[in-house]
């Protein structure tokens, strides 16, 4: 066909952090994309921002959205349903009613409308109408526990005790941790004169809720159940529409791809099994290259090839290095093993494997002996991905007698084998292998495939699997398999699997927990081995390619929707490709316009290069660089939006039948005219958008240099705004490795000086205020805050003694009084280059040092500091301020692995002799961002000169380093502590991340917030919205557990303060005790919120249930904690089994 983009381009792209659905309406400092010409798909992204808004707890800017969405489709159910959840939120129950009856009479049986109607009706004084909602309610989805908890509660409001016993005994045979259902069962149980069962009854509620995994029902939104929630405007069952004429052409010929492996007679098993290929971009042009395997007998000449592409499908073969020893070649997979930014490929061979460095000049080096990858076995498949999600890919290989070996990369160019210790055991040969997150978990996890059927290994995080076979029904997979691929053909964000086999295929839907077997018709192609998943012609709906070993050499699968397929062979034109016995199948653009072709790997013949003739339709093209993740991107989700499209992919670097997986993924749009976005989730746990994405062309996407977690941020009213003050309680970070089996004990008390220039002033109402916001990916336990105020006299400091350290015994923060302070003379480091401009003054001006990759960590490096004397004073210490870029779990885990691990900085003090000795190891460094850290020194004044030297590995930015004398302060300091008059949790947003200087650490502005970002909100019990102050005001671990884009506003009034004596100033400082966990992979129970932190526990995570030992604390937090956050998938955003709105149409 005619090449309708003679050059494919890749396009570098700046990715904004915005959210699709915000960034329709145009969030701050960014343009909205265009919208759909169609009314319908304007309100259709209306309605979706007004979701969204719902989620973030405004229902009026929810309503506006979805108005908006009315006015332009009048009897759009979505926005009519919920416009009346909206109105039902916002306490206005009449509008709610109305909006909910309207949406009935367009739709009888819509079941968020009779749920959110029901509530209306029990709350305003008609419970018979809620239950005659609610028996409809549980008609509909008998499934839904909270359904039958409210129907249980309406039943008890009109006194039928004994049907809301029998409704509550419903909720618990569905749910039975159902806290609220068993407070209310005993409360049944009391009035049936049922005195033993009530008091069990109600002590079970007691003891769940004081647990961290039972269910709550509050009055909140999201509070009451998924069928509580606003419904997303999406279409029901999604088909892929009318078919278009699409033809496959033999151009082989033209590609000057000239390539038979084998040949000659079978002379043993290597050969049989057949040999796989990759495509990818393996000369870092832009274009899909190719390499393929041979797997010609031991004894002929076997040789590997690879044929560079010019981009429009004509091929030239490269120069690969001679192997020492040859042998039949069987697995391939490609991925950057060491980081440098090109593809390598490894080679697996019946004898010893191959391991191709790329040198980034189109040549590549055998490196396989000196990685320790090239075991002298007999190996099928093979796959890199980062197994332990450090950064780097690890190998996996299928031997045929061994089974599976775990190869796990060092970071040094060499791998190392797991052993048993993996927990990977598999027997037989394995001739499809895939690294993959099949139970969207985040983690990656092994399926197999092979003749002794369907394997699955789930990751525990922790270097080794668990095999999941049987929980998860894979015999229903049957024997005789090959080759695997996923792919999402319900477009429920899980990925579904498909195999080939030689008795027939399978297709395997997956619900999270177990994989079911269906009769779709690619399960009926017997004889399969090779198998690519394809959207050939490009209407967002991925379809199927079977390779076979005799007669029609592929069969074509057209994905329906919903797991249907139709065979479309002969109206491709393959039924007319001369009969073959094919085993290695690939499918990838070739020739830059957009639509996927096909490279077939016939046995012992010439491959097939088949291009792909579909008309032109829109699509977009993806190439991926890892920055913190690894850089080929394997083990990538991405997904593109296209107003009711959706579609999401897996990227991967081994799959099909001994294949080299899917690299750089392509999306056709169907007749959609743009994209609204890209989103991507990387391994990591980066979630990033990239919003109206160009067409017809491959997007580079670099992976965003952020870190998706961090602390609390602490802002103060300066008397004209909220001033950005720094994080806040980072000591208190929770589950964080400092290196594989070495848990940091979190010290969660922080005093932070206040450094405003007028410090804080009060509001007009007479009262200091203090913000704090979580703005990042984690969840916050904030248990007490107070303003500290410090009096003293004039030309005296108070500091805090403060500053994180590695181990305890932490020391409480107390105050220093300082009187005399010593700035350097000399400050140079390692390299002898000199910093002591940049060390004299806090002025976000540091000396510089070598970064590492991962995050937090630099090249070892070292400060030296010279001082001309010793300041007077009682004690003496080095002032050390400035900023810690914070690492967590992962990098550390990697580090360790690569035979490093995290230095902590030491201070050094030279001695006499001209030596330097360690006198404070450990020493206390800032505790995140524009920080004093204070380390007291074995000095005194009047020794001279003084030189210190600080080293470490750590990415720590030191702004002033300075010598201080204290002296004790008596009567010279007055200490006034204020614990909150006012505490409201509420949501207020993401608060811009900005450098108003131009310099780093970046700082938050506080009046610019997004009211939503792309964080994941981990999900569990938070703090319901509201006054807090029982809460916040002492250290007794009851927690404010929030989410991010929540705020905790705290005033504290003004006249409580004693009047400043006269030449006497006020230092300012934030007491605050909590404790903060990220959702880095490694770190314990990251994937939720429970369980909850509380002093003195030690190392995170604590005993089973130690929180609820306490009964008081317990209670508190069963009373406070009722916002229960569901699971959501990421890149849908959308609660997990929440209801979408029955649209018709099958755009």
């Amino acid at each position: 066909m005619t090449n309708r983009h003679p050059f494919l381009r890749i396009l570098p792209i700046t990715l904004s952090a915005g959210l699709l659905l915000l960034t329709a309406c145009g969030g701050p400092g960014q343009e909205a994309p265009a919208l759909s010409s169609t009314p319908r798909e304007q309100a259709r992204r209306h309605v979706n921002l007004g979701v969204a808004y719902l989620a973030q707890f405004q229902p009026g800017q929810a309503r506006s959205e979805f108005e908006a969405a009315l006015n332009l489709d009048p009897d759009n159910l979505a926005a009519t349903v919920n416009m009346g959840v909206a109105s039902r939120v916002a306490s206005d129950l009449p509008a709610a009613r109305q909006w909910l009856e309207r949406s009935l009479a367009l739709d009888p049986d819509q079941i968020t409308a009779l749920y959110n109607l029901a509530l209306v009706e029990r709350i305003g004084g008609d419970p018979e109408r809620a239950l005659e909602l609610l028996e409809r309610v549980t008609t509909l989805d008998p499934l839904d526990p909270t359904a039958f908890y409210n129907l249980g509660l309406t039943l008890n409001q009109v006194q039928r005790h004994a049907e809301a016993l029998a409704a509550f005994d419903a909720v618990l045979a569905r749910q039975p941790w159902h806290a609220s259902a068993h407070y209310n069962r005993g409360r049944v149980l009391l009035q049936l004169g049922r005195q033993d069962e009530a008091m069990a009854a109600l002590e079970k509620s007691q003891e769940l809720a004081a647990g961290d995994l039972a269910t709550t029902v509050g009055q909140q939104y999201g509070e009451q159940g998924r069928l509580s929630l606003a419904v997303e405007d999406m279409p029901r069952n999604p088909s892929a529409g009318e078919a278009v004429p699409v033809t496959f052409s033999d151009m082989t010929a033209a590609s000057g791809v000239a390539f038979s492996h084998g040949g000659g007679p079978r002379q043993d098993r290597g050969p049989s099994w057949g040999s796989g290929m990759a495509l990818a971009d393996l000369d870092g042009d832009g274009d899909l290259d190719l390499f393929l395997a041979d797997a010609a007998p031991t004894g002929t000449s076997a040789r590997d090839r690879i044929y560079f592409n010019d981009g429009k499908g004509a091929f030239t073969e490269g120069t690969l290095p001679a192997p020492a020893v040859v042998a039949p070649a069987t697995g391939v997979t490609v991925g950057d093993f060491d980081n440098d930014g090109h593809l390598d490929i490894l080679v697996g061979r019946w004898g010893p494997n191959r391991l191709l460095r790329n040198l980034g000049d189109g040549t590549f080096l055998d490196v396989g002996p000196a990685a320790g990858v090239d075991h002298p076995g007999r190996t099928l498949a093979v796959a890199f991905g980062d197994l332990d999600h450090d950064g780097d890919v690890d190998l996996l290989l299928a031997d045929a007698d061994a089974g599976l070996i775990l190869l796990r990369n060092n970071g040094d160019g060499t791998f190392t084998n797991r052993g048993e210790e993996s927990g990977l055991t598999a027997a037989g040969p394995i001739t499809g292998l895939l690294l993959v997150d099949l139970d969207g978990d985040r983690d990656v996890d092994v399926l197999a495939s092979g003749p002794g059927g369907l394997g699955l290994w789930l990751n525990n995080r922790d270097g080794s699997f668990v095999a999941a076979g049987e929980a998860w029904n894979l015999a229903a997979a049957g024997g005789d398999l090959r080759g695997l691929v996923v792919m999402d053909l319900e477009k429920n964000g899980l990925f579904d699997v498909v195999l080939s086999g030689r008795a027939g295929g399978r297709v395997l839907m997956n619900s999270g927990r177990t994989l079911a077997p269906t009769a779709a018709s690619p399960a009926a192609v017997a004889d399969g081995y090779g198998i690519a998943v394809l959207d050939y012609d490009l209407d967002g709906f991925q379809d199927l390619a079977l390779a076979t070993g005799g007669g029609a050499p592929v069969r074509l699968f057209r994905n329906l929707g919903g797991g249907v397929f139709e065979e479309t062979t002969a109206t491709a034109g393959l039924h007319s490709l001369p009969p073959a016995s094919v085993r290695g199948l690939a499918a990838g653009d070739l020739d830059g316009d957009g639509d996927p072709d096909l490279v077939v790997g016939r046995d012992g013949g010439p491959y097939l290069i088949l291009r792909n003739e579909a008309p032109p339709r829109p699509w977009i093209g993806i190439a991926l660089e890892g920055l913190h993740s690894n850089r080929a991107g394997l083990g990538v989700r991405v997904a593109v939006r296209a107003g009711g499209l959706w579609e999401q992919t897996w990227v991967a670097g081994s799959g099909g039948y001994l294949g080299g997986g899917n690299t750089r993924p392509t999306f056709g749009l169907g007749g959609w005219e743009k994209a609204d976005a890209i989103s991507i989730l990387w391994p990591g746990g980066v979630l990033q958008d990239e919003i109206d994405p160009p067409l017809g062309v491959v997007t580079r996407i670099k992976e965003l240099d952020r870190k998706g977690s961090s602390c609390p941020t602490l802002f103060a009213w300066d008397g004209n705004r909220y001033s950005y003050l720094a994080d806040f309680v980072g000591g208190g970070v929770l589950g964080l490795y400092l290196a594989p089996g070495v848990l940091y004990t979190p010290d969660p008390e922080e005093l932070h000086l206040v450094r405003l220039a007028r410090g804080l002033v009060p509001t007009s109402a007479g009262n200091y205020e203090l913000r704090i916001t979580d703005n990042l990916e984690e969840v916050t336990y904030m248990d007490a805050v107070a303003l500290v105020a410090v009096d003293h006299p004039q030309g005296t400091l108070v500091l805090p003694r403060e500053g994180l350290r590695p181990v305890p015994p932490y020391p409480s923060p107390d105050l220093l009084l300082v009187t005399e302070v010593m700035d350097p003379v000399a400050a140079r480091d390692g390299e002898g280059r000199d910093w002591l401009q940049a060390v004299s003054a806090v002025d976000r001006i540091y000396p510089t040092f070598p970064r590492q990759r991962r995050l937090g960590y630099a090249e070892p490096h070292q400060l030296t500091v010279t001082f001309s004397a010793v300041p007077a004073g009682e004690r003496v210490w080095l002032w050390a301020h400035g900023t810690l870029e914070f690492s967590n779990s992962t990098p550390n885990f990697a580090t360790s692995q690569h035979g490093g691990g995290l230095v902590w900085p030491s201070l050094e003090l030279r001695q006499p002799d001209g030596t330097f000795q360690v006198v404070v190891p450990g020493m206390p460094i800032p505790m995140g961002v524009d920080k004093p850290a204070l380390v007291e020194l074995p000095v005194r004044a009047g020794t001279g000169a003084v030189t210190l030297r600080i080293g470490t590995s750590m990415e720590i930015y030191w702004d002033r380093l300075a010598l201080v004398g204290t002296e004790p302060p008596g009567e010279r300091m007055q200490v006034t502590r204020l614990t909150p008059d006012g505490a409201l949790l509420r949501p207020h947003g993401f608060p811009l991340w900005v450098s108003e200087d131009g310099r780093l650490p970046r700082t938050f502005v506080y009046e610019k917030s997004r009211p939503l970002d792309t964080w994941k909100t981990l999900p569990g019990r938070y703090t319901r919205f509201g006054p807090v102050e029982e809460l916040i005001r002492e250290v007794d671990d009851h927690l404010v557990v929030m989410a991010p884009g929540d705020e905790l506003a705290l005033t504290f009034a003004a006249h409580r303060l004693p009047p400043l004596p006269e030449g006497w100033t006020r230092t300012w400082l934030v007491h605050g005790h909590g404790w903060v966990k990220d959702t880095d992979l490694h770190t314990p129970s990251s994937g939720q919120v429970a369980p909850l932190p509380f002093a003195g526990m030690g190392p995170f995570p604590p005993a089973t249930g130690a929180y609820a030992a306490d009964p008081l604390r317990a209670a508190v937090a069963a009373r406070y904690n009722t916002r229960e956050v569901m699971a959501r998938d990421p890149l849908r955003r959308w609660p997990t089994g929440s209801a979408v709105a029955p649209s018709d149409d099958s755009d």
